[in-house]
């Protein structure tokens, strides 16, 4: 088998450090900014000319946290048995090569301003190429496996906005994110999800070290 070198163009950076608090699809982010620090070399300052004029675009990168992989997954969602990697499109690969197609804000410099992504901070960026509708999108396709899902809408209080907001600004993370992601589907998926039901709608979710009271602060409401 030949081997390919890879060279990064640039990297990933936001706020976002951990899975967790990132949407499972960049289509399904709710207008998180970021930037795409090109290297700052002529050729490439070159290649972002005219960058500008493409409202969508495709970030083709490498999950470097990635390690190993296996040739059967449980999916992100849709399922509740293993399905062959290829026809999932679950992070752990043979070649860790991630595809996003985010929102292009603007241009400035070897900097590309973009929002609504589901990238960490630090990702290497591989290649960007334009997102173009007639040839990227085709309707209501899907694996036969994805089947209609547990869905929630979640609702904070104010006194729980402001917590979360406090919280974020002193540990740089997105915790509004991270529960919204965490709970909006298949909650009470024990196979991924720390969450454990304590009374009568009340429940404490876990992340790393942290745990969080759910009771009050939080509603679950079954989406149609």
């Amino acid at each position: 088998m030949e081997n390919f070198n890879l060279k990064p163009i640039g990297f990933f950076r936001c706020k976002e450090k951990y899975p967790q608090e990132l949407p499972r699809q960049a289509s399904e982010a709710s207008g998180n900014l970021a930037k795409v620090e090109v290297k700052d070399l002529f050729p490439l300052r070159q290649a972002l000319e005219d960058l500008e004029q493409c409202p969508k675009i495709w970030l083709i990168y490498l999950f470097h946290r990635n390690r190993g992989w296996k040739p059967k997954v449980y999916p992100p969602r849709g399922s509740d048995k293993k399905i062959g990697l290829f026809a999932t499109r679950a992070p752990y690969r043979p070649n860790p090569i991630g595809l996003s197609c985010v929102d292009l804000v603007r241009v400035e410099k070897n900097t590309i301003l973009v929002k609504n992504y589901d990238l960490l901070d630090g990702t290497p960026i591989l290649d960007i190429k334009p997102y173009i509708s007639y040839a990227d999108s085709f309707q209501n396709v899907a694996p036969s496996w994805k089947k209609k899902e547990e869905s929630y809408e979640i609702t904070f209080s104010e006194q729980a906005l402001e917590k979360m907001q406090y919280l974020d600004e002193k540990l740089q993370m997105n915790i509004h994110a991270l529960l919204v992601e965490q709970l909006e589907v298949q909650p009470f998926y024990q196979k991924r999800k720390r969450i454990m039901e304590v009374g009568q709608n009340k429940y404490v979710y876990a992340f790393r070290t942290w745990r969080f009271d759910l009771h009050g602060a939080l509603t679950w409401k079954f989406r149609d």
